[in-house]
């Protein structure tokens, strides 16, 4: 089903309208709104003079295939909670280089402590094979192909198949010269070859890595033959989470304090979560229907003191309305 109306946008964002198919094969009208905040100077946010896209497909670092997410499409429909994700680096103190830097962020109450370490490989002594001392380091991109994980021919990871250290696996990046992890979670991190630690990042999960892969329902015979090209019937929304599960939030109505250590160049960056509040108006045949905005993705990049907030909204279509003509995009509230 195509759609005509015209999405009418006062707002300094980016908006727009994608008609979809939801779990059931009803038409519906996804309206995301983009909204990207900058700080260039202190740690308050303004709205920025150049607003980025709504992404439209997802992008990988690399061969998808072989590298972790980048960007994710942002045309997925209504999550269950708010995905908070961090897309940057880990820097040294003051710009020295150090072997090992602890590292983090803190929305609201919620703390995320990580570390990362300089490359190391497996040195044999009377113990076995332990960790050699890590390699100093001034910054190191916090992506997952630096984290546990990793693939051979038998077998791979399933949370993070890109990764370094599973079953000894080398990165899938072959630049990536490391033996070990390393971005780890401070209370789990590798000691020995054997180990299986927790996969550590704050960027974009894969929709084929666990845990989002077990959420996507069963694609067997019996989809095939009823439900294809639809999505199953046990399908779970949990599917469209594409942060960490300790970076997914039940809501994040605005105002909370959020902090990143040693993902800045000068060491902090704090700052709150705008308190912006979005709605739209449908004008159909038969009416107007006015609903809320939601906040699905709250992507942070350090490196540009950047803040992109993404909103969504899903309405039916239903033959009772008749066409929809308008999408109306305002703001109710901005604090």
């Amino acid at each position: 089903m195509s759609c005509a109306a015209i999405v009418h946008n006062p707002t300094p964002f980016v908006a727009d309208k994608f008609v979809l198919a939801d779990l059931a094969g009803n038409d519906v009208v996804l309206t995301v709104v983009s909204a990207t905040f900058e700080a260039s100077s202190g740690t308050s946010l303004k709205v920025a003079e150049v607003q980025q896209p709504i992404a439209l497909a997802d992008a990988y670092f690399g061969d998808p295939r072989h590298s972790s997410v980048q960007v994710e499409s942002q045309l997925g429909l209504m999550k269950p909670c708010v995905d908070v994700i961090v897309r940057g680096n880990v820097h040294a103190p003051r710009g020295a280089a150090a072997s090992t830097v602890h590292f983090g962020i803190a929305v609201g109450r919620m703390r995320k402590h990580l570390i990362a370490c300089g490359d190391r490989t497996w040195t044999i002594g009377a113990g076995g094979r332990t960790p050699s001392a890590p390699q100093p380091f001034i910054a190191m991109p916090v992506v997952f192909e630096r984290a546990f994980g990793g693939a051979d021919q038998s077998s791979c990871c399933p949370e993070n198949p890109v990764g370094v250290g599973y079953r000894t696996c080398r990165s899938a990046d072959p630049a990536i010269r490391t033996e070990l992890p390393n971005i780890e979670y401070a209370d789990s991190r590798m000691t020995r070859p054997s180990d299986t630690v927790r996969v550590a990042g704050t960027g974009s999960i894969a929709r084929g890595w666990q845990p989002r892969l077990a959420y996507a329902g069963t694609f067997d015979a019996a989809w095939l033959d009823r439900k294809w090209p639809l999505l199953p019937d046990d399908f779970d929304a949990r599917h469209y989470q594409a942060a960490p599960h300790d970076q997914q939030f039940p809501d994040l109505p605005g105002g909370e304090r959020i902090a990143l250590v040693n993902m800045t160049e000068d060491g902090a960056w704090h700052f709150d979560l705008p308190d912006v509040r979005l709605s739209t108006r449908y004008r159909f045949d038969a009416g107007h229907d006015a609903q809320p905005l939601r906040l699905d993705t709250v992507l942070i990049e350090p490196e540009h003191r950047r803040v992109v907030m993404i909103w969504k909204n899903l309405q039916k279509m239903s033959r009772k309305r008749g066409l929809l003509h308008d999408i109306i995009v305002f703001r109710t509230r901005t604090a």
